[in-house]
Formats: structure tokens, C-alpha cells, sequence
């Protein structure tokens, strides 16, 4: 995703301020987007995006598999580039999203795991005592 003209170059700290409705950013690929007005707009709604504002989105936009037009759109979105680390590499590394991911409360493998094991259980439990009862 490239856009033109001069860019500002922005830290993932600087980044990360911008972790909320009035003010949301987030990285995806090595550029800088501004989606605050984009939050109410975007088709899945504000809550799939504000787990990645502050952080990196890049895994989880490329995991939905947009369209060309949604990348197409998130180019008039773009603010800068993230500033590069000494070691050539972009600083958008870091753990920063899975830490946003937890805050806005997004479960946890073990959770849902453990949920749906509850489930089962429940219904089997169910089935089981329903059945002793007709005998």
C-alpha cells in the first residue's frame, strides 16, 4: 500500500496514544492510517477495528481477505509511515495489538475453549437425566 507525496514518519509509541473513538490509529503494513471517521463507516462496525487502533491491523486486515476496493479506501486513510527501528526493520513488531486485543476484551482461546466444553457438558447432562426421566 503506497502513498504519495511527502509522509510524516510516526513511532509505534506515537501510534499507540491513538488507542480510542476520538482519536484512532493504527498500522497497517509499514503505513500510518487516521480512522477516526472511518470507525462508524467501516461494514463490520466499530468494534472489529478498535482492537487494532494504537497497534498493528496489518494481520488482522489481511486475515478477512478485503477486497481492492477496501484497500483501495484504507490508501485515503493514511497519515505517514511508521518510523523504522536502527536495525531496518519496522518497528510495527511489537506485541502492542495482542495488548489492545485483550483491553477491549476480546476472549481468549483458553476462555472459549472452556466455554464450549461447558456447553457440551451442560447438554449432555441434560440429554442424559431427560432420558432417565421418560424411562
Amino acid at each position: 500500500m503506497e502513498h504519495s507525496g511527502e509522509q510524516r514518519e510516526y513511532t509505534v509509541e506515537e501510534v499507540a496514544k491513538h488507542d480510542n473513538y476520538g482519536s484512532a490509529w493504527m498500522i497497517l503494513e509499514d503505513n500510518v492510517l487516521d480512522i477516526t471517521k472511518f470507525l462508524n463507516e467501516h461494514p463490520g462496525g466499530d468494534e472489529v477495528l478498535m482492537p487494532y487502533c494504537g497497534g498493528d491491523g496489518s494481520s488482522g486486515f489481511i486475515d478477512v481477505g478485503h477486497s481492492n476496493d477496501a484497500v483501495s479506501m484504507a490508501k485515503d486513510y493514511v497519515i505517514g509511515k511508521v518510523k523504522r527501528s536502527s536495525s531496518g526493520t519496522s518497528a510495527s513488531g511489537t506485541p502492542h495489538a495482542e495488548k489492545l486485543r485483550r483491553k477491549h476484551g476480546r476472549m481468549c482461546f483458553c476462555a472459549s475453549a472452556s466455554l464450549t466444553t461447558l456447553v457440551i457438558a451442560a447438554f449432555v447432562a441434560y440429554r442424559y437425566f431427560y432420558r432417565r426421566s421418560v424411562s
